[in-house]
C-alpha cells in the first residue's frame, strides 16, 4: 500500500505540471517599466499624429526587448505605419541617385588629375565606390520617409535646371568651353549634389503635386525650344553669346511663371505629358512639311523651316490642351499628415501603469 507522503508527493507533482503553463504565462506577461514607457511613448506619438517619430520608437523597441509580450503589436503598428509612406517614385529616385553619386565619385580623380582619365584602375574602383555610396544614400533618404512622384520630379527638376543653366552661362561668358577643365569639373559636381541634397530636404517633409512639378518641367523644356528656335531660325542671330543669354534668361522667368500659373490650371501629371507628347506629335508634322517643301526649292529659307517648326508645334500643343480637357484636376498636399493613402485614426485606450490590465490603440481607417 502507497504511503502517505509518497502520495503527497505525487499530488505536488501533479498539481505542478498543470500549473506551470500557467506561471510561465504569467511570467511573460509581467512588463518591464522601461519596456512600457518606451511603448507608450510611441502610442502618445501616435495619437499627436507623429506618426514618424512613433515608428522610429517601434523599431528601437524592437531593438531593445525582441522577446517582449508587446512584439506582436509593435510589429502591427511598424507595418501599418511603414505602408502610409508614399513610395511611388522610389525606383526612379534610386535610378537617378545611382547615376548620379556614380557619375560624381568617377569625375571627382580627374579635377585633381586630368592623366587619370587613361588609368582604368582609378577609375574603376571609384566607380564602384560611386555605386556604392549611390546605392546606400538612396536607401538612408527613403527608409522612413516619402519618395512620391512629386517629390523625386522636383529633385530631378533642380539638378536637370541648375545644370542647364551653368553651362548656359559658361558659353554666355566665354567662347572657350573646356568640358575637362578642373574648375568646370568642380562647380558641375558641386551643383549635382547639391541640387539633390538641398531639394530633397526641402520636400521631404511635404507631398508636392506631380502635376505642379511636371508642368514646371514641360515649360522649361518647351520654352528653350521656341527661344532657340525663334533666335536662330526666324531672326536668323549667329551670335552665340546672345543666343545663349536669351536661352539663359528666358526659359528661367516662364518656368518660375509657370509654378505660379499652375494655380490657376491644376493640370495633373498625366495631362501635361500627353500635352507635350501632341507638341511633339506636331514638331514630327512639321518636320514632314518641311520634307515636302525641300521637294519644291533646293534650299528652303531658314526662317520658313523654323517658322513652320514653331507653327506646328503649338497647333499640337493646342489640340493636346482641347482633347484633354476633360480630364481630372490635380491638387497640392502641403504635408505629409494628409497623405493620399488611406489615413489611419488611432484612439488611445491605454492605461500609463504597467500593472493595467488594458493597453495598446483601436486602430481606426479612413479614407
Amino acid at each position: 500500500m502507497m504511503c502517505h507522503s509518497c502520495f503527497r508527493s505525487i499530488v505536488l507533482l501533479l498539481i505542478l505540471f498543470f500549473i506551470s503553463p500557467v506561471i510561465w504565462a504569467t511570467r511573460e506577461s509581467v512588463i518591464d517599466n522601461d519596456e512600457w514607457a518606451l511603448y507608450t511613448k510611441a502610442l502618445e506619438l501616435l495619437v499627436d499624429k507623429n506618426e514618424k517619430e512613433a515608428l522610429v520608437i517601434f523599431k528601437e523597441f524592437l531593438e531593445k526587448y525582441p522577446e517582449s509580450s508587446l512584439k506582436p503589436k509593435v510589429e502591427e503598428y511598424i507595418n501599418i505605419l511603414e505602408n502610409t509612406l508614399d513610395h511611388s517614385s522610389i525606383v526612379l529616385f534610386y535610378i537617378t541617385q545611382l547615376l548620379s553619386t556614380t557619375y560624381v565619385a568617377i569625375t571627382i580623380p580627374q579635377i585633381f588629375n586630368e592623366d587619370v582619365e587613361t588609368n582604368g584602375i582609378v577609375l574603376g574602383l571609384s566607380g564602384i565606390a560611386g555605386v556604392g555610396v549611390g546605392l546606400g544614400s538612396a536607401w538612408l533618404m527613403t527608409k522612413d520617409n516619402n519618395m512620391s512622384l512629386g517629390q523625386n520630379l522636383w529633385i530631378e527638376n533642380m539638378m536637370l535646371v541648375t545644370l542647364t543653366n551653368y553651362n548656359l552661362l559658361r558659353l554666355a561668358i566665354t567662347d572657350d568651353f573646356l568640358y575637362n577643365d578642373p574648375l568646370y569639373l568642380s562647380g558641375q559636381l558641386a551643383l549635382i549634389e547639391g541640387s539633390r541634397i538641398g531639394t530633397y530636404f526641402l520636400v521631404k517633409d511635404n507631398l508636392p503635386s506631380p502635376g505642379r512639378a511636371s508642368f514646371y518641367l514641360w515649360s522649361y523644356v518647351w520654352a528653350h525650344y521656341y527661344t532657340w528656335l525663334t533666335a536662330t531660325g526666324l531672326f536668323k542671330s549667329e551670335d552665340l553669346q546672345l543666343n545663349t543669354t536669351l536661352g539663359l534668361i528666358i526659359p528661367d522667368l516662364l518656368s518660375i511663371g509657370s509654378y505660379f500659373l499652375w494655380d490657376r490650371l491644376h493640370w495633373s501629371f498625366e495631362r501635361n505629358g500627353l500635352i507635350s507628347i501632341s507638341g511633339l506629335g506636331g514638331i514630327l508634322v512639321g518636320s514632314c512639311i518641311n520634307l515636302i517643301l525641300s521637294s519644291f526649292k533646293e534650299v528652303p529659307d531658314q526662317s520658313v523651316i523654323a517658322g513652320v517648326m514653331i507653327a506646328s508645334a503649338c497647333a499640337g500643343t493646342g489640340l493636346g490642351i482641347f482633347f484633354t480637357s476633360h480630364m481630372k484636376e490635380d491638387t497640392e498636399i502641403a504635408s505629409i499628415p494628409e497623405k493620399k493613402t488611406p489615413a489611419i485614426n488611432f484612439q488611445a485606450h491605454f492605461n500609463p501603469s504597467p500593472d493595467g490590465t488594458e493597453f495598446g490603440l483601436k486602430i481606426l481607417y479612413s479614407y
